[in-house]
């Protein structure tokens, strides 16, 4: 349950997105006034769009419903678990109170809240300059040492080690990886110098 419950919950929000986008589409196309009004002053426009447009918005409109609706069933799963939620024996014969509210929530959405964790945690530290990225930059000096260089400007801080160099945009954690060969000095172009030229004597 916790699984069908979280895939209606996405879909349902994407369909809302979709519809709402539509919706608005659909107004610019009446007039820019009404899209204007769509875009900036729903719901209450939105609906009134609909009422006096009923033809072109009928499409759109359906479309944001459904996934209100669908997006609202899991929320109606989670109070039908709730109200399952009978108190159980244990070995010893006592009752033991139903889950509370807070704690049946957090289960029928840790899967959503796993994948989010999966997706934004950093990966490990294999010893490559790519595994920095993302880390704090204490934890950069404690495991690579002091850095052979350091240049600091408008809050952005460049450190450089061998072979590569690595930047936080924010002072805090490291944004980008630049590897030696991506930073290697170009030949400088030198600009030529002017040559020298004799006044000769102009023949009468």
């Amino acid at each position: 349950m916790p699984i069908v419950a979280v895939v209606l919950y996405i879909v349902g929000f994407i369909t809302m997105a979709v519809g709402g986008i539509m919706l608005i589409v659909a107004a610019f196309k009446k007039s820019v006034g009404w899209g204007l009004a769509v875009l900036f002053l729903s719901p209450l426009a939105a609906f009134v769009f609909v009422a006096m447009n009923w033809q072109e918005a009928r499409k759109a409109f359906m479309i944001q419903t459904a996934g209100f609706l669908a997006a609202l069933i899991p929320f109606f799963l989670l109070i039908f678990s709730l109200r399952n939620a009978v108190p159980s024996e244990t070995a010893d014969g006592e009752e033991t109170p139903p889950e509370s509210l807070m704690s049946m929530f957090q289960k029928q959405f840790q899967p959503l809240r796993d994948a989010s964790d999966a997706i934004l945690a950093v990966p490990e530290d294999d010893g490559t300059p790519n595994a920095l990225l993302g880390r704090d930059l204490d934890y950069v000096r404690n495991k690579r040492g002091r850095p052979k260089g350091e240049m600091s400007s408008a809050g952005r801080i460049v450190w450089m080690y061998e072979g590569y160099m690595v930047m936080s945009e924010d002072g805090k954690k490291v944004s980008s990886v630049i590897h030696e060969k991506d930073y290697e000095a170009a030949p400088v172009a030198v600009a030529p110098q002017p040559s020298e030229t004799t006044n000769a004597p102009v023949q009468p």
